[in-house]
């Protein structure tokens, strides 16, 4: 946690206001529910008719360990598509809106003592996604939203 604090200040305090393409970004978060994430995100809004659509890949992982012998470890991969609200939603140009929707592929381990106590799985489902992102710079923004891999969960976007 102290990790991704220290990168996102360092982020804002030395990222230089200019030259990164508005669009693109390359993201990390954390949720309440102790899920790390990271993300890439890619306009696609001039293919498609010039709507404010994105394409967002994305990694998540959660661990638990609930005794020195026994750890559940969940982790999803997916894409999204992303629907920037600013044109439906009258707010500060600095402030965006969005929803989104996607598929993701979820792997459970589940790692107990002994060999009799171990599992693995895999799922696959829809993945729903809400929130707001705040520019800092033209190269830095902040992230928050809710989603059904994570819950209320904050990051740092990197534009490039």
């Amino acid at each position: 946690m102290n990790k991704i604090i220290s990168a996102m200040t360092l982020a804002l305090i030395f990222t230089s206001p200019a030259v990164a393409a508005p669009s693109n970004h390359v993201g990390i978060n954390y949720s309440f529910d102790n899920v790390v994430g990271t993300q890439l995100e890619f306009d696609i809004a001039k293919a498609a008719s010039n709507k404010p659509v994105s394409i967002q890949l994305f990694w998540k992982s959660y661990q638990q360990r609930l005794n020195t012998n026994n750890t559940w470890n969940t982790t999803g991969i997916g894409i999204a598509g992303i629907y920037d609200l600013t044109s439906v939603v009258k707010v500060n140009k600095s402030v965006h809106p969005y929803v989104g929707l996607g598929l993701m592929s979820v792997s459970y381990t589940w790692a107990g003592f002994g060999t009799r106590q171990n599992y693995t799985g895999v799922d696959s489902g829809l993945y729903i996604t809400g929130g707001v992102r705040y520019n800092f710079t033209p190269q830095v923004d902040a992230d928050f939203n809710l989603n059904n891999f994570g819950g209320l969960t904050f990051g740092a976007n990197f534009k490039f």
